[in-house]
């Protein structure tokens, strides 16, 4: 398989590039996993029926705090996040008077009995923000980061920082024989807020799964036969630049033209141009690419042999997954799908809908903002399945940007991915083609 680019968590791990603490039923569902995708696509709707009211109201609750015509969100500082919890939506409050209670009330006035309130320290901004410094500044201590989460307990009253065991001894602190000896120190007051930092068992290598990738003469950048073809969400693009390899998130317009999104990540700058694989057609020269507030790139084609369509999965299955529209940034224990060309389908549970992460291209290390963190319950990413779309049945949630170390083994993180929600994409003038 040609590898494109390592995506390394700057913080600790290596977050490997796929161009080229879930909750108790995330566990219980990863204990009796379905084999097939046939049994996995079931499973997730019989999932996805438990929560769907919840999900449904944590995603009015989310588009409500963006101001009419905006694609970024302002929080109230009494607002301290939202998750589902079984087939309720909990909304977390920052002293949580009556007052601000009837507030949530009158703006949840058509979800009120799937709501429930729970108190917490912090708001959800704050949060975020903190994830961002604390990321940066134990970066810069030396310390390499996995991931950044809140905690099974879900009381979100400190941020958890799980790091590789073999970054500790860099570590230029005073607790880190403490660290290195105990395995996890909790931090009080030198942070924004409370911190717990844990340390991984040393990374451990997973079997990849076997190859999807094109054939071997045709990934030399020979062309194949011309004939006219539907594209998809989940099928193979290439770069021709650099002959790296990445999925297809989803066909749509840029500019008033038919285009398609990706992630940034596997093109170094705009005007490379991308072909569509089978068949090598080309589609363009990329027109946007986004590292940094998200990770995406957007490309407009006019290649009369290329159709656009709105489903989902490759090979397209006619009586398959379409997308009908798109939806905002997803809750806490949601659970999303996503489609890779390398990796196939693939479904698991948000365990961060708001966080940072590192990216390192040629050498050069960019922090992206935003992302959302995903435990997988079914099926693995692989290298080639960045840019693949991330969904929920037929609503469009973002581009795949990457693979994260588990935090239980440290291995190299096939079960764990990162997206680029829609927001920033569609701020950046992409509009998803949701039409038959």
């Amino acid at each position: 398989m040609k590898k494109t680019l390592t995506l390394c968590m700057v913080m600790l791990c290596a977050l490997l590039l796929l161009t080229g603490g879930a909750s108790g039923d995330l566990s219980a569902q990863k204990d009796d996993a379905p084999k097939t995708d046939a049994e996995a696509r079931a499973r997730y709707q019989e999932l996805r029926k438990v929560k769907e009211r919840a999900t449904r109201a944590g995603r009015y609750l989310e588009e409500s705090w963006y101001p009419e015509g905006e694609y970024t969100p302002i929080y109230p500082d009494h607002y301290g996040g939202s998750y589902i919890k079984g087939d309720q939506l909990c909304i977390c409050v920052v002293n949580p008077s009556e007052e601000i209670l009837q507030e949530y009330r009158e703006r949840m006035r058509d979800h009120l009995d799937v709501i429930v309130f729970q108190e917490v320290p912090y708001s959800y901004q704050t949060m975020v923000d903190a994830q961002h410094s604390i990321f940066l500044q134990l970066m810069n201590e030396g310390l390499d980061v996995v991931s950044v989460g809140y905690g099974d307990s879900r009381l979100f009253d400190r941020l958890y920082f799980y790091v590789q065991e073999e970054s500790v001894s860099k570590w230029d602190q005073s607790d880190a024989g403490k660290l290195a000896k105990q395995g996890t120190i909790q931090i009080e007051k030198k942070y924004p807020v409370p911190i717990t930092i844990e340390v991984l068992a040393p990374r451990e290598e997973e079997q990849e799964s076997e190859q999807r990738m094109p054939p071997g003469e045709l990934r030399t950048g020979e062309e194949g036969e011309k004939t006219m073809v539907t594209m998809a969400g989940g099928a193979y693009l290439q770069n021709w630049a650099n002959m790296k390899w990445a999925t297809l998130g989803l066909c749509g317009t840029y500019q008033g033209e038919t285009a398609v999104l990706s992630c940034g990540h596997f093109c170094s700058s705009t005007g490379e141009i991308l072909r569509f694989y089978p068949g090598y057609h080309q589609l363009g020269g990329v027109s946007y690419r986004q590292v940094g507030n998200g990770d995406f790139s957007i490309t407009k084609y006019t290649n009369p042999s290329l159709y656009r369509s709105n489903y989902v999965g490759w090979p397209i299955d006619t009586e398959g997954q379409r997308i009908t529209t798109w939806a905002s940034r997803p809750n806490v224990d949601d659970y999303v799908e996503c489609f890779g060309a390398e990796g196939g389908y693939a479904y698991g549970t948000v365990v961060n809908n708001n966080t940072p992460y590192a990216i390192t291209i040629d050498g050069v290390t960019t922090i992206v903002s935003g992302g959302v963190r995903v435990e997988l319950v079914y099926g693995q990413l692989e290298d080639g399945d960045s840019g693949g779309p991330v969904y929920d049945g037929h609503e469009f949630l973002g581009v795949i940007n990457g693979r994260g170390a588990n935090e239980t083994t440290g291995s190299s993180g096939l079960h764990e991915l990162y997206f680029t929600p829609c927001q920033p994409i569609i701020a950046a003038g992409f509009t998803p083609y949701t039409g038959s």
